[in-house]
């Protein structure tokens, strides 16, 4: 009998962790489609949406939101502090579209995050039940994107995550946020139909007002910059009061970053509220890219000392395991309407373990980022 390396061992535990995510939760996602019901109510929406000078973004984009096809919602737009003539544009359009509802705000209290108080400010304005939330750069690529959401509401549903992809364009920066981007969606999406929901993202989120409103809002971390979605979604969802939304047809699309500091900037902010999860979701992510991290360190391990028999048997099952992992990303991405490349995965995936553990250990460590 052949003794292998230890680390050989090693890299395939690891290798197990990974397979286990792939197959009992990536899986199922990559497969998932709604029930049909007979009985799917159509409730009225309020959308809400916060800006700060983000007059461009609003010229381009809400047209698409206020064009839906949907028999009764509004619209709600918070203008944050503008200075760009946001809101003087805003209230032009609004006999065209006697649904908008705009909203101003001059002033933000002293220790409250602006993004959170402007939601706050928007949602206590909204006159219906359901509340739907994106942000100025997003744009729908459907008629359909409020009923596809409003369609997941069931009898004891609270919250809806939907998904958000980036516009493709060329280079490895923009390929890279699609990535990251994805992976971000099959983890939340994945865990939260397997009953474990954690987190959400704001530029296509819903849920109840009364929700919303009975549990305070943002009371208990008003003053953390960020964490106005994941946090919120945290603390509140469970595996009976949240559904996902990943139907082609309700995915939004937001302009990605075009400089690495840029991005890096805004991903730092994302990151830094994952302290603030519950510490089962810290434990439950943290085995998965701790997992993902250590199977390609002891992968090169085992390249670099171990026998040639090892060699080829770690380099067929990393083989495996990548093909499985393409075959279900590239599944589940088409289906949220984004295709990517099979071939990149493996270097992307390689490129964001780096990003990860230096960015995600930044963002812990900082005390403070900024909105905008």
């Amino acid at each position: 009998m052949t003794n292998f390396h230890p680390l050989f061992y090693i890299f395939c535990f690891f290798l197990c962790i990974q397979l286990y995510f792939l197959i009992r939760y990536f899986l199922k996602l990559s497969f998932f489609a709604p029930e049909p019901t007979p009985s799917h109510s159509q409730p009225e929406v309020s959308v809400v949406i916060c800006a700060h000078n983000e007059i461009d973004n609003l010229r381009e984009r809400l047209q698409s939101i206020l064009t839906q096809e949907y028999p009764v919602f509004e619209v709600i737009v918070v203008d944050d502090r503008s200075h760009d003539g946001s809101y003087d544009w805003l209230l032009s359009i609004r006999n065209d579209y006697p649904f908008l509802k705009v909203v101003r705000i001059d002033e933000v209290p002293l220790h409250i995050n602006h993004k959170k108080y402007a939601l706050t400010i928007g949602i206590k304005a909204s006159q219906y039940e359901t509340i739907l939330l994106t942000d100025a750069d997003c744009k729908a690529i459907s008629k359909n994107w409020i009923a596809k959401m409003a369609y997941c509401y069931g009898k004891d549903t609270k919250i809806v995550l939907g998904v958000s992809q980036y516009e493709k364009s060329t280079g490895l920066l923009n390929k890279f946020i699609r990535y990251e981007t994805l992976q971000t969606a099959i983890l939340y999406l994945s865990l939260a139909l397997s009953g474990k929901p954690y987190m959400g993202i704001g530029r296509n989120l819903s849920y109840k007002r009364s929700l919303f409103l009975e549990n305070k809002g943002f009371k208990e971390y008003l003053n953390i910059t960020g964490g106005d979605d994941d946090l919120f979604v945290n603390k509140h969802a469970n595996g009976t009061n949240t559904a996902i939304c990943t139907d082609m047809q309700a995915t939004l699309y937001s302009k990605p970053k075009t400089s690495w500091k840029d991005f890096i900037t805004q991903k730092k902010r994302h990151l830094s509220v994952g302290k603030f999860y519950r510490k089962k979701d810290k434990f439950l992510l943290g085995l998965y890219h701790v997992s993902q991290t250590m199977l390609w360190i002891f992968f090169i391990f085992v390249i670099g000392v171990g026998q040639m028999q090892e060699i080829l048997l770690v380099s067929l099952l990393m083989a495996l395991r990548m093909i499985g992992q393409c075959v279900v990303f590239r599944k589940t991405s088409t289906k949220f309407g984004d295709i990517n490349k099979l071939w990149l995965f493996p270097l992307l995936e390689i490129l964001f373990n780096i990003y990860y553990w230096v960015i995600g250990t930044n963002a812990l460590l900082s005390k403070k980022v900024k909105w905008k």
